[in-house]
């Protein structure tokens, strides 16, 4: 019946004719196909268009394919991306492109302004349909605020702000060195750079430096950018720096340190070491070195850590010979412990040693670290026979029996006795000693026992005789008769005794008497016992009365036990003890897979063993069923020759319908099982329309399997997405995909969007705009998505304004005037004074300012840093802005720098001063004092000169140390010396000479001169008087110990200036 349904069918079938049609053809890149279904008949046309930002190639070109049997024409239409053309230029600015695609549809360009200027509005625009959105930012030159004063210094131009490029030089107060850069520049961030000089009074004590001496620069005291140069002593290595600078904040470097040298450990050398060990040596710490064995030292045994860190050199280890070892039985001749290359050495026998070859080489040479080898070989010299002993004999060691060192042992014979000594050895001249005698042994009378006697009797006996002892009548005779006179010099064994002897009815539980007399027992008597039944005896049944009792001593009947059944194959048994007793039963069981061949039940037996134990005999348990099968039969247990049936399992078909499906019990094995399943197929499932089955990774459309189906996006799928392969076929019904389809979207107050449908395909769009005068706030194009909803969430339109921003204390410095629209926006500054909480940029959202308005909150500063010897007043936590503090210092001290300071708008105090110790200026009588300030701190010094006619009495060179001049200030003596004629004609050609060199000449100009205090000053010109600059300055205004220039003063009007 089932072939003629097959037959039917294949003749249906041929019989249907297949009518063409095309497959949806492929999109394309950029392009969208107008149609929605997925198959077309025979003769369909269908329309592409580009995708949104793409423009056809060629205008020209049909947009349209036709379906021809089941192939497509080909597409002539080919999209490329629209262009957005320039975005025009910035004034002081550009636009950053990507590398490629410079200004097509979807790039993003970003706006950069030149260094110096600042963007103003949206930095990135963006490529869309319509062209490039947003407008245009500008760039606007960069501006910085006035920069900060110092302390004790001024800047120059000085305005309210400065552009960018713009620079200021700043200059400090007379005295003070200027610690920094002197030009300050506006910066691209809108801030001078770099920070702001300072303006220090710098002095530098002496450096530290152990174990230096300075080579280069002068002696202290040290001012701003004095330098020194140091070099270590002998044995110590610089750590640092050996070139220091005095700056603001000391030495820099700071002072480095001289270290003792030190040297790693000398490298090894071969055959040798040395002494000793350690990490680190110190310079001139020496090390000594050994060799090895067979080696001798080649150069210093000691080396020394030198100044370089490194150890001299080190000395080699040359080849030589070891006291050679001298082998068994030699003799070297010489004595001493080492030999050099090319020495010979000579050997001898050892005493009681000959050569064994009377022509062999005794001698041996060093050759290198090696000896050559040796032919002299010893062996022990012979004693030969040391005789034969009467009545005794030799024992020999068993080796070396006559050689040199050998011990030889005297012995007699049984009844002889050695007289003389035992032991002989072999020594170098032959056997020592004289060899013993055997002469044969006597005993001396033996002992008498009481109540008894011994025959016969003699005063001694030769070895073997022996006596006889009896007791007297009535008494029984302990021990044996008879004694001998052994080898020893004694008679054994020992003497018996005479006793009245008894025992006792022997006790023994369980037992009955089956030989021997009944009671009383005398010496000699003997019993035998039995056990009763159950019993076994522990010890003899035969006892004999001695004179101790009886012997042995009577037996114990104890309860028969017997030990553990022996083990069968394939079964055990319970209970399992260590011993059971008579009687006692234990029952056997078989392994799975065998059964039990005799007695379950197996007693203990009084002869202490089990009776027979069963066996267990095979049989088979039930068959592993195994993967996707069933066994037809129920039971566990199978005897052997049994047959079981199988069947593949629900869902699972035969691998080969010919395979046996039966197996066989042999023995406690089953016979191999032929029958193998597979899992059933349930063949295709079909197609689904607009969607596709996904299928898992294995066992694609096998029983058990499972298919979960999906719809191509812009379609949503109705019925059950999953089906399950069961043992009939597909389960459940195909479902179907249904083109997504989006109801209208929701409208927004006082706008609208187009196009407007009852519903929507996916991935159509709609754009919202809103009446005039609103804002569009949100994204304007909504699409129908996959889900049947529009995306993202509807804009909103509203009439966005922003109120004037409330910030007290501050200034709009960008943006517009009110009022404010959506995305308008303002900056701000604060008031000098104050300082900004929060952002200055600030932009009109539907929120409101975002982000909220800053706060301007009155600047204060934290108390100044407390002075060194001094103080400040008032004392407070927080200071106002402007707020000053004064100044003063503890007795002895004098202020140096302002005495009043104030809080700056940075909320820092400006820089404190200082309260330094101080001498007042020397008064010299008759003299003066050069100096190029009237502040005389610790460690300034001055000049003393007297005037014409006295001379100094005393050191005319005085440095100020704590407050007190040192030396004394000098005094300036009268000079009688001097003749007043040579004084006045000094003094005439003075006049002359200077009316005629100098003259003085006042010139007005604009630019900014100088005028002489303290030391001369002049201009710098090249020359004057033939003199270069450097050396007339150090010759008429330079400070006389460090030829340093003295200090000029500024004027506006006037400069003096020297003149031939």
């Amino acid at each position: 019946m089932l072939s003629y349904m097959i037959i039917c069918s294949t003749l249906l079938m041929t019989a249907v004719t297949v009518r063409a049609q095309c497959e949806r053809p492929d999109v394309g890149e950029n392009q969208i196909l107008t149609e929605d279904q997925q198959t077309f008949p025979d003769g369909s046309t269908v329309t592409f268009k580009c995708s949104t930002g793409y423009i056809p190639v060629k205008s020209s070109a049909s947009r349209s394919i036709a379906c021809t049997g089941s192939q497509w024409s080909e597409l002539e239409l080919q999209c490329k991306k629209r262009t957005c053309g320039s975005p025009g230029e910035i004034p002081y600015g550009k636009y950053i492109y990507q590398p490629t695609d410079r200004v097509s549809f979807g790039v993003t360009i970003t706006a950069e302004c030149n260094e110096g200027y600042m963007l103003v509005g949206t930095q990135t625009r963006n490529c869309r349909e319509n062209g490039w959105d947003g407008r245009a930012p500008i760039c606007e030159v960069t501006k910085c605020p006035k920069p900060t004063g110092i302390t004790d210094g001024t800047f120059e131009p000085e305005y309210d702000s400065y552009d960018y490029g713009h620079a200021v030089i700043y200059s400090c107060n007379r005295g003070l060195d200027l610690i920094g850069l002197p030009v300050l520049t506006c910066s691209s961030d809108g801030t001078f750079q770099p920070s702001p000089p300072r303006c220090l009074l710098v002095s530098c004590e002496r450096p530290e430096i152990p174990n230096a001496v300075r080579t280069e620069g002068k002696s202290p005291p040290y001012k701003y950018n004095n330098f020194v140069r140091y070099r270590c002593n002998k044995g110590y290595r610089m750590n640092g720096s050996d070139y220091l600078t005095c700056t603001e904040d000391g030495w820099n470097p700071p002072p480095p340190q001289c270290n003792v040298i030190t040297c790693l450990k000398p490298p090894d050398i071969k055959d040798g070491t040395f002494n000793p060990k350690k990490t680190l040596y110190e310079y001139g710490e020496t090390v000594t070195w050994s060799c090895n064995q067979g080696f001798r030292l080649g150069g210093a045994s000691t080396i020394s850590c030198t100044d370089d860190g490194t150890f001299e050199t080190s000395p080699q280890c040359l080849a030589q010979c070891e006291r050679p070892d001298f082998g068994e039985n030699r003799i070297l001749t010489e004595d001493q412990q080492t030999f050099p290359d090319g020495s010979t050495v000579t050997f001898q026998c050892s005493t009681g040693y000959i050569p064994v070859k009377s022509s062999a080489s005794r001698s041996i040479t060093c050759t290198g670290s090696q000896w050559s080898k040796l032919e002299l070989q010893c062996k022990k010299r012979t004693c030969g026979s040391p005789g034969e002993i009467p009545n005794g004999k030799y024992i020999y060691q068993p080796t070396d029996r006559v050689s040199f060192g050998a011990t030889i042992t005297a012995e007699c014979n049984e009844g002889y006795m050695l007289v003389g000594t035992q032991t002989r050895n072999c020594r170098e001249n032959g056997w020592d000693g004289r060899a013993p005698i055997c002469e044969v042994t006597k005993c001396p009378k033996p002992t008498g026992i009481t109540d008894g006697t011994f025959e016969p009797e003699y005063d001694s006996y030769d070895y073997g005789h022996t006596v006889t002892y009896s007791c007297n009548r009535g008494l029984d005779l302990i021990g044996l008769p008879e004694l001998t006179c052994s080898s020893d010099g004694t008679f054994q064994p020992s003497p018996p005794r005479c006793l009245l002897v008894s025992c006792e009815r022997p006790e023994i539980p369980n037992a009955v008497r089956i030989e021997g007399k009944s009671p009383p027992y005398k010496y000699n008597n003997f019993v035998r016992y039995r056990c009763n039944k159950g019993y076994r005896m522990n010890g003899s049944d035969y006892l004999t009365c001695t004179e101790d009792g009886w012997n042995p001593p009577p037996p114990q009947c104890n309860v028969i036990t017997c030990l553990k059944p022996p083990d069968i194959n394939n079964g055990t048994f319970n209970p399992k003890k260590t011993l059971y007793e008579y009687g006692e039963t234990v029952t056997w069981s078989c392994n799975q897979g065998f059964r039990l061949g005799g007695a379950s039940t197996i007693s203990c037996t009084d002869d202490g063993t089990f009776e027979t134990s069963p066996q267990c005999l095979a049989q088979c348990e039930r068959p592993d069923v195994g993967e996707n099968r069933i066994l037809t039969e129920d039971q566990q247990t199978f005897p052997d020759g049994s047959t079981v049936t199988f069947k593949c399992s629900t869902g699972y078909i035969p691998v080969e319908s010919s395979a046996s499906r039966s197996i066989t019990c042999t023995g406690t094995q089953w016979s191999d099982l032929e029958l193998q399943c597979k899992k059933k197929s349930c063949g295709s499932p079909g197609n689904i329309p607009n969607g596709k089955y996904i299928y898992q990774s294995t066992d694609l459309i096998l029983f058990g399997a499972t298919i979960t189906a999906k719809c191509h996006e812009g379609y949503l799928l109705v019925g059950e997405p999953t089906r399950y392969c069961r043992e009939y076929g597909w389960d459940g019904r195909a479902p179907v995909c249904e083109a997504i389809k989006c109801p209208k979207p929701p409208g927004i107050t006082d706008g609208t969007f187009e196009p407007e449908d009852d519903s929507y395909d996916y991935d159509e769009a709609v754009t919202y705009s809103c009446n005039r005068g609103l804002e569009l706030i949100g994204l304007p194009v909504l699409t129908c998505s996959s889900d049947g909803t529009f995306q993202p969430s509807p804009p909103r339109c509203l009439l966005v304004s922003c109120e004037r921003p409330e910030i007290p204390n501050a200034v709009r410095i960008e943006g517009k005037s009110p009022p404010y629209k959506y995305n308008n926006f303002v900056r701000y500054r604060c008031n000098k004074g104050y300082r900004m909480n929060g952002s200055d940029y600030l932009v009109c959202k539907e929120d409101g300012w975002n982000p909220p308005p800053p706060q301007c909150n009155a600047i204060t500063c934290l108390k100044p840093p407390d002075i060194k010897n001094g103080i400040f007043n008032p004392q407070k936590v927080l200071y106002e802005y402007r707020e000053t503090v004064t100044c003063s210092c503890n007795e002895s001290f004098r202020l140096i720098g302002a005495s009043t300071i104030s809080c700056t708008d940075d909320g820092t105090f400006e820089t404190s001063p200082q309260c330094l110790k101080t001498c007042d200026e020397p008064q010299i009588k008759n003299g003066y004092v050069d100096h190029t300030s009237n502040l005389f701190v610790n460690q300034s010094f001055v000049l003393v000169h007297c005037n014409i006619g006295y001379k100094t009495e005393g050191s005319d060179f005085l440095t100020c140390e704590d407050n007190r001049w040192n030396p004394p200030p000098p005094q300036c003596h009268l000079n009688h010396w001097i003749w007043i004629i040579p004084i006045l004609l000094v003094v005439l050609v003075c006049v002359l000479v200077c009316g005629g060199c100098y003259c003085w000449k006042k010139k007005k100009h604009k630019k900014t001169q100088y005028l002489f205090t303290g030391y001369s000053c002049l201009r710098p010109v090249t020359e004057i008087w033939g003199h270069h600059w450097d050396r007339h300055l150090a010759r008429v205004g330079a400070d006389p110990l460090t030829n340093e220039p003295g200090r000029c003063r500024r004027t506006s009007t006037v400069e003096w200036q020297a003149c031939n």
